[in-house]
């Protein structure tokens, strides 16, 4: 499955939401920019939390390892994370690339849900649009565009460090980040600050997004029911 990039054409607009998190770090000392980049971005700084817990765990199950070793390679992958500087999909990937050494299993999900939008561009003149704008069924001119939903997410544990995002019709999103618990067959997101709940379950017909109507606060106008859908494998 294609995973969609968050091309240039949204670039101008701002994530909506974005859950806070706390990385295993103060971030107000944080000492460099990958550490500053990780703490700015939920996905990241969970990941941080579930690298710290594994860490913590690893020399109980690690056992090609001595403590020495396990030790060493930490302080070496740590130099070599803050070479990504503040490029996330390094920082993400390093991440990655670490917990599968030093877990005793990680779920890593890349799904997206490609379609066709537009953009409004206002009324025809003389029933014409001007430039490459197209006459809509519905008489508007529009500018067509790639949108869609994406879902991210690593799960270490029991533990999901995720990333939702999703734009549909004139740009509108919806955009989620943060920790999900697992909770017999799927994960659980909670936020306490807006009730806002996110069951994600793995179904036959794909990955399943099932929000309750708070949620619909970390949606842009007219994007509501963006975040419940499914992501087909």
């Amino acid at each position: 499955m294609v995973f969609l990039i968050r091309g240039l054409l949204f670039s101008f607009v701002t994530v909506l939401a974005n859950i806070s998190a706390s990385a295993s770090y103060d971030c107000a000392s944080a000492s460099n920019e990958t550490e500053r980049t990780i703490c700015d971005y939920a996905q990241l700084s969970v990941l941080d939390e579930i690298m710290a817990e594994q860490y913590s765990n690893a020399a109980d199950f690690v056992e090609w390892m001595t403590a020495v070793e396990l030790k060493s390679t930490q302080r070496a992958w740590i130099n070599e994370r803050n070479k990504c500087y503040d490029e996330y999909g390094c920082i993400f990937s390093s991440y990655v690339k670490r917990l599968k050494e030093i877990s005793t299993g990680l779920l890593e999900i890349k799904l997206a849900d490609n379609f066709t939008s537009f953009i409004y561009e206002g009324e025809p003149v003389d029933g014409k649009c001007e430039g490459d704008q197209a006459l809509s069924s519905w008489e508007q001119c529009v500018t067509w565009v790639p949108a869609g939903a994406t879902f991210e997410g690593v799960s270490v544990s029991g533990k999901m460090a995720f990333d939702y995002f999703y734009v549909g019709s004139n740009g509108h999103m919806c955009s989620v980040s943060g920790l999900a618990l697992r909770e017999n067959n799927s994960w659980v997101f909670n936020d306490p600050e807006t009730s806002c709940s996110i069951n994600i379950s793995l179904a036959v017909e794909g990955l399943r997004l099932s929000p309750t109507e708070q949620c619909n606060l970390y949606c842009g106008m007219r994007a509501y029911g963006g975040i419940d859908r499914i992501l087909e494998y």
